[in-house]
């Protein structure tokens, strides 16, 4: 199975997960659960309830929601880019997977997950002028499989120098999803990284040039989430990258 609408009967394996959903036909109830082993990691049980996916979602979900304002890449390998240049290159890099129930306006979530792989944060900046982040490698974006998606990173050199971008750090409360049934494909928002200066860069995010038949996943940041964030996010849809590359 993959991405979007699961049925009862569904069994999969992703990573470390058994997940299943099963129908009680006596009281008409789907019941939903994640295994660990022989360790039930989740579950729920959901009455009159049919409409049940798997998605992606940008990676603030976990290991606790609203912990982490952005992603931290670390490009691997590194860009070296010319004065006055621009560069676009593909990159890969970890969402969350979630289960959802209901329409893409009306929904609840009923688990989050990784791929098998523990969540990684990192601090960017000082212990008191910094953010946490999600912290992910940049991944060959080739690759399709559950917890993983595609993004399109430009970098934009404006100095005169020639510079060595080991790092992107991109705001995620704005940033979107998106997904293709029947497929791990999965593509995020596109990420635009300008170089003002030896010491500072600014990263924002626009939308991604999506593939046919792609969905936006409900499971992206949307209003309805209240957010603790610094006020230089809540203020701009940007990100100034304050120590360096």
């Amino acid at each position: 199975m993959v991405f979007g609408r699961i049925d009862p009967g569904f069994v999969i394996e992703i990573g470390d997960y058994l997940i299943r959903l099963t129908s009680r036909l006596n009281d008409n109830t789907l019941v939903y659960e994640r295994l660990q082993g022989q360790e039930v990691k989740a579950s729920s049980i959901m009455h009159t309830i049919r409409d049940v996916r798997i998605v992606p979602a940008p990676p603030f979900y976990l290991p606790v929601e609203n912990l982490t304002t952005c992603i931290m890449l670390d490009l691997n390998p590194p860009l070296v880019i010319a004065p006055r240049a621009v560069v676009n290159i593909n990159i890969g890099f970890i969402v969350d997977l979630v289960v959802v129930s209901g329409t893409d306006k009306n929904f609840t979530i009923i688990d989050v997950f990784d791929p098998g792989e523990v969540p990684k944060l990192s601090l960017y900046g000082s212990v008191d002028e910094g953010v946490i982040c999600r912290y992910s490698k940049t991944l060959n974006p080739s690759i399709k499989k559950p917890g993983y998606t595609i993004s399109t990173l430009s970098i934009i050199n404006s100095t005169d120098n020639v510079v060595k971008v080991t790092t992107v750090v991109a705001p995620l409360q704005r940033m979107k999803v998106y997904y293709k049934p029947g497929s791990w494909d999965s593509m995020a928002s596109t990420m635009v990284m300008t170089i003002k200066g030896s010491d500072t860069a600014e990263v924002e995010l626009e939308e991604p040039r999506r593939i046919e038949g792609m969905l936006l996943s409900p499971a992206s940041r949307a209003p309805r989430h209240i957010q603790i964030i610094p006020q230089q996010l809540m203020a701009a849809a940007k990100f100034t990258m304050q120590w360096g590359f």
